[in-house]
């Protein structure tokens, strides 16, 4: 339905103040003083304030009719040609406030992308504003969200390496997970269009896979938002992240294995447990997990980590181990790492519920359905006995069970 017309003029005249003068903000040419670019982020501070309010439902569109006005008669000269061009190759303002949203999204140097680009210039209050205001146009953007410009999406993701603007990161990551509802936004961080060919390259050109190192940075809060939008990027569409796992399975979870290393942070390793248990266990990703636990390099980390001295990484881990040991069609090199631990993990798994052996604080961590689904991977392990002892010895299989021994 057709937006009423004062909130037409409304978005208009914001979008032109707004265009107009996070360009001059950015200029590294501007040939005025220095006011004027102070005088420009106070003007955008002011209009962002303003449309927040409309936003929110503080304020009509009528009642901020007048800033609206005074914003237009303060918009800076552009420098260029006398025919209002812009010399950058931008699409000018007036064209811009033509179409609030598909104006706001597509041109190359579009307010969106322009407002991520000012954020670490901005003050705490005036990236609040710019938050809600790009979540608008992001959900608002339907008919053009295919147009969404490739630097819009990659300023989102590099907010997270932007070092001490750590708040702008977060700012960044609350647009970026909205943006990733949209299919097509989505297909764009994947580098995974809907037709192939889907070749090696596409996924190391992605931006998802600079997550790997965002998702690493010191800023434990950087660190935690990353792999919220990383977590979001592999689960809000399922389909598409099914085929996209399916096509760069290799890839993508030789990055998972390396975060899981003992050199890799706890908070990493713990994540990023989560989020492969997670995509394992959903019913659109099962070819994904029947080739993951086929994989015996991927057991021998999990069996590692096992072993760790956090109660919450041993039960991460477990709940990846499990679906190594109950998978019906196991291959014969995972077999032999399980069947050559065997006794070594039952003594593990009894320990790990015995309530003697287990802090007051821990034993609260096995509620009734993990111990059940303990003894189901008890038996499991248990009946791999005549396995054990029918297997040839295969060197470079037998993992590092539990308590650091190799198999026998």
């Amino acid at each position: 339905m057709a937006a009423p017309a004062a909130e037409q003029e409304f978005q208009m005249g914001m979008l032109e103040v707004l265009y107009s003068n996070l360009r001059l903000m950015l200029r590294s040419d501007f040939e005025g003083e220095e006011a004027d670019q102070k005088a420009a982020t106070t003007t955008v501070a002011n209009t962002l304030a303003s449309v927040r309010r409309v936003l929110v439902g503080e304020a009509t569109p009528a009642e901020l009719r007048d800033e609206v006005r005074k914003g237009l008669l303060s918009v800076p000269a552009e420098k260029g040609g006398n025919d209002g061009t812009d010399p950058s190759g931008a699409a000018p303002a007036n064209n811009v406030a033509a179409n609030s949203v598909r104006q706001a999204t597509n041109t190359p140097r579009s307010v969106m992308t322009m407002l991520v680009d000012t954020l670490r210039a901005q003050e705490f209050e005036c990236r609040k504003d710019t938050e809600v205001v790009l979540i608008d146009l992001v959900v608002n953007a339907q008919d053009s969200v295919d147009q969404m410009t490739e630097a819009f999406l990659q300023q989102l993701c590099e907010a997270y390496e932007w070092g001490n603007y750590n708040a702008v990161a977060l700012n960044s990551g609350n647009i970026l997970r909205v943006a990733l509802k949209h299919e097509v936004v989505l297909r764009r961080l994947l580098n995974h269009p809907r037709q192939g060919p889907h070749v090696p390259e596409l996924f190391e050109g992605s931006l998802l896979k600079r997550f790997f190192r965002y998702v690493n940075v010191v800023d434990f809060e950087v660190a935690s938002d990353a792999f919220w939008s990383f977590r979001e990027a592999l689960t809000l569409h399922q389909a598409v992240a099914a085929d996209y796992l399916n096509v760069h399975f290799t890839a993508f979870f030789n990055q998972c294995n390396r975060l899981l290393q003992p050199q890799q942070n706890y908070v990493t390793r713990r994540q990023t447990l989560k989020i492969i248990s997670e995509l394992l266990m959903s019913r659109s990703n099962r070819a994904v997990m029947q080739r993951f636990t086929e994989q015996p390099q991927f057991l021998k980390t999990i069996m590692i980590l096992l072993r760790d001295q956090s109660i919450h990484i041993k039960l991460e881990a477990f709940h990846v181990f499990k679906l190594f040991a109950a998978n019906p069609k196991k291959t014969e090199q995972v077999k032999f790492i399980l069947a050559m631990n065997r006794d070594k993990l039952l003594e593990f798994f009894r320990a790990l519920t015995d309530p003697q052996a287990l802090a007051a604080q821990q034993a609260d961590l096995l509620d009734t359905n993990m111990r059940e689904e303990i003894e189901a991977v008890v038996h499991q392990i248990s009946v791999l006995e005549q396995v054990a002892k029918a297997a040839p010895r295969r060197g470079g299989y037998t993992a590092a069970p539990p308590d650091g021994h190799g198999g026998e």
